[in-house]
Parts: structure tokens; sequence; C-alpha cells
């Protein structure tokens, strides 16, 4: 009930109260005294006789009683409405901290700040490690995809082991005129994957005898596809897309 609904119930029944003449009092109202409970006001007669002193004392008695007992439902209604307002802070509180976990998560899955320049960085630290087929660490050497796999597990983005289904991951780049540093090539019908620097230029561990090197793209070379695993520049989640064969027509008159 509304604070204000209940001191005009509460002035009206002491209006009434002090308006009842002593012949029309009952035993039943009079000395009425009780405690405030959930179903209302529980009432009991003291006996006092209508009209008499104590009767008019008993009256008074249960107005004030009133009183308190509905100043306390008021006060228990203004608690209840800011404990609700706390809960309802702690809950909203709650749920942004968990969606502040959550976007962590999700940056820390994406990998975080990595941007294809970082890509670019961290895999020419690699330059000279061997071929190995296989390979999945600069002590043991590397092969396309492993070399690939671990330079952007570093960099905090999960990707698949062979080159095949790294050339599914990200979004594709219409031309190699859109091509930035750190995007993907995958190359001889998903035999092969190489690390896009610019200029032409790849970074890639190309076959067994040789070691992790740059070289520059070739007419001839058979580009399916580019992928962009993070924005340029950026950072961004790898996502799964279809992979669709290209042609690279610019590519002809490159030189080596």
């Amino acid at each position: 009930m509304p604070i204000a609904a209940i001191e005009a119930r509460m002035a009206q029944i002491e209006s009434n109260l002090s308006a009842l003449a002593p012949q029309s009092r009952t035993p039943l109202a009079s000395g009425l005294t009780g405690t405030a409970g959930t179903g209302g006001i529980i009432g009991s007669s003291t006996g006092a006789l209508p009209g008499s002193a104590a009767e008019q004392a008993a009256q008074d008695q249960f107005a004030a009683q009133l009183r308190q007992a509905l100043g306390g439902a008021a006060a228990s209604t203004a608690t209840g409405a800011a404990a609700a307002g706390t809960g309802a802070a702690g809950v909203g509180t709650a749920a942004g901290a968990s969606g502040a976990s959550a976007a962590t998560s999700a940056s820390s899955a994406s990998g975080g700040t990595a941007s294809g320049n970082a890509i670019v960085e961290t895999a020419k630290k690699y330059l000279g490690t061997p071929y190995v087929w296989g390979g999945n660490s600069p002590s043991q050497g590397f092969d396309c995809s492993g070399l690939v796999k671990y330079v952007m597990n570093e960099l905090g983005v999960d990707m698949p082991r062979v080159a095949r289904d790294q050339a599914k991951v990200g979004t594709e780049i219409g031309s190699l005129a859109e091509a930035q540093p750190g995007d993907l090539l995958g190359m001889r019908n998903g035999k092969h994957i190489a690390i896009y620097l610019g200029d032409h230029k790849i970074l890639h561990a190309p076959q067994p005898g040789e070691d992790v090197s740059i070289r520059s793209l070739f007419s001839w070379d058979d580009i399916d596809t580019i992928r962009r695993v993070v924005p340029a520049g950026g950072s961004g989640a790898a996502s799964n897309a279809g992979s669709t064969r290209a042609a690279f027509e610019q590519l002809a008159g490159t030189s080596s």
C-alpha cells in the first residue's frame, strides 16, 4: 500500500475514534490492542466498560499501536524497495562484470591485439628455420602449415593444422591488389600456404632441403585464395568461411 494511502487511512481511523460517542462504543472495539502482521491487526478485548476512562485509554493505546504498526509497514515497504533497488543494482553489476568477462574471453580467443603487421614480424623471427615435413616448432623445424599455426598461436589465434583447412579460415580477399601484410595465401590446390608480406612478397616454409624464407611471387604461382584472419592493422576473431578459387591475373609479369 502506498505510504500516502496508509497515512490517510490512519488519519481516518483516528478521526473516527475521536468522534465516537461513549454510548456508541462497544466492548468489541473498546480496549482493542494488537500487533502488526501480514494478515493485518489482530485485536483482543480488554473487557473495559464502554465510555470508561479505561476504555478511552485503551482506544488511545489502540490508535498509537495502529500508528506504530502502519509506520512500521511503511518503513518496511521503503526498506523493501531499497533492498530491491540494491538487488537490481547488484544484478546489473553482475551482468556488467559477466559481460566484461565474456568480452575479455572473446578477445583472448580471437587473438587480442593480433594484427597483420604482428603476424609478419612474428613470422620473421623464424627465418632460416629448416623445412621439416610435419614440423611444428623452431627446434623441430617447420612445414608450411606448421609455421603458420605456430606464428598464429604465438599471437593467440587458434588455427587448424593443415594448409587446406587453414585456407578456409577468415575472410576471403578478392584480389592480390587488396591483400595486406599478414594475409594468408592458400596455394597449389590446398597443398601450400604462405604469409603475405606486401609488395608481392611472401614468407613461407617452402620444401624439403630449404629453410623458412622470403621470396617474390611469380606469375605462375597457383594462388587459390587469400584469407584475412585478423583485420589489417587491427584485432579480430578468426571465422570460418568457404574458400573460392580466384584468378590473380595481376601477377603476370611480376619480377622475381
